[in-house]
């Protein structure tokens, strides 16, 4: 499929890649990049993508070992210093 261009030169695109090759042979590659758009939430039958469910997992399993050395350092009776390493792992967390 060819295309003409405003000037002299002519490009061949193939739709499956980002290729694009000039009249004169040489392949170039060119990137199409587009904004990354956010979905409607009132969408109806809206899922989440694997993106989010990632993300959500990555968050929760964080929480869940942050609160986990949290509970086992007040139980060794080091109070203080676990409130701190929990106070800056939800920091780093967040």
């Amino acid at each position: 499929m060819a295309s003409k261009r405003r000037g002299s030169s002519f490009l061949a695109t193939d739709r499956c890649s980002s290729t694009r090759t000039t009249e004169s042979g040489i392949s170039v590659l060119r990137h199409n990049p587009q904004r990354m758009g956010g979905r409607d939430p009132h969408e109806a039958h809206r899922v989440a993508t694997p993106l989010e469910l990632l993300f959500d997992l990555t968050f929760a399993t964080s929480f869940n070992l942050a609160a986990s050395q949290l509970a086992d350092a007040v139980a060794a009776g080091h109070a203080a210093a676990a409130l701190l390493g929990f106070g800056f792992a939800s920091f780093a967390i967040c």
